[in-house]
This record gives C-alpha cells, structure tokens and sequence, in this order.
C-alpha cells in the first residue's frame, strides 16, 4: 500500500477552512455587532461583545451584573462596563440603574499596556445616558477614546465615542 504524507501547508489550509465552517463554541458565545453592545437586563448575567473603532480595531466590550442580593428587581442593580483595545488599554466603570434609569456611574479605570491614558472622565449625562472619555497617548500619536452607555427600555446599550 501506497500512502503519501500531506504537505504541512495543505493541512493548515484544510484546518483553517475546518474552523471557518465549525467555529468554536467560545467564538460564538460572544456577540458579534461592529456598532453597538446590547445587554439584556432582564437576561442579567456577563455578556461579551466585539466592536469596531473608527481605525478598524476590535474593541471587546464585556457587561456584567455587580451581585447586589436575591430581592433587587431585576434591572436594578449596578453593572460593570468593560472594553478593551487588544494590548493598548483596558477601561471600565460600574453603572448603577434604577426603575431602568441611570442612578449614577463610578470607579470609572483605564489601564495601559503601553503607553499613557490622560484628561480622563465619567459623566452622567442624563438618567438615560452616561459617558466615559480619556484620551489615549502612544508615541506620538493621541487618541480620544469613550464608550457611552444609554438605557433604552430593558436594553443598556454601549457605543463607542
């Protein structure tokens, strides 16, 4: 019997079609929506998503319920809004809401891998509507850099600014 050996190439190539077809369950898991982050309050729980910015980067944005006891209603409670420019910055803050409005945002953070974060603020805009801006310093160049949350209905959504 004849048997000949597959090149290393032709596997890879064969491995990568393989996991464009059957993507990993951790891949889909995540919600893929280049313009806006939509987090379910009644669903609660840590939802993940992959957003775009102005430059093509992938932002990850990751909300998450803060335990607060067992008898909270269920959109009242404070949840921490995490995003993440992959090995740049990580920046976050906690939104607290109420009868599905914003009672008041805090703890806002920016981590840098590399670089500088500077004229960082958190801003309750309205009882609907809160930002987080800092503008962000690598080399020489500087990037404005925010991610806005707006409640609408049972719905906290995240748009970068």
């Amino acid at each position: 019997m004849n048997v000949k050996k597959i090149p290393g190439a032709v596997f890879v190539i064969c491995l990568a079609l393989f996991l464009m077809i059957f993507p990993s369950a951790e891949i889909k898991a995540e919600e893929i929506n280049y313009k806006e982050a939509v987090y379910d309050l009644t669903t609660g729980g840590t939802q993940k998503f992959v957003l775009e910015d102005e430059a093509g980067r992938e932002i990850y944005v990751t909300i998450e319920e803060v335990s607060q006891g067992k008898n909270v209603r269920i959109a009242d409670k404070t949840y921490a809004v995490s995003y993440e420019s992959f090995l740049q910055w990580k920046a976050g803050y906690n939104v607290t809401v109420k009868n599905n409005c914003i009672k008041s945002v805090n703890s806002g953070y920016v981590e840098t891998y590399r670089g500088t974060a500077i004229n960082k603020r958190l801003i309750k805009e309205s009882e609907k509507q809160a930002t987080y801006y800092f503008s962000y310093t690598s080399g020489l160049l500087t990037s404005k850099c925010g991610v806005r949350t707006k409640i609408e209905g049972t719905k906290m959504n995240v748009y970068l600014s």
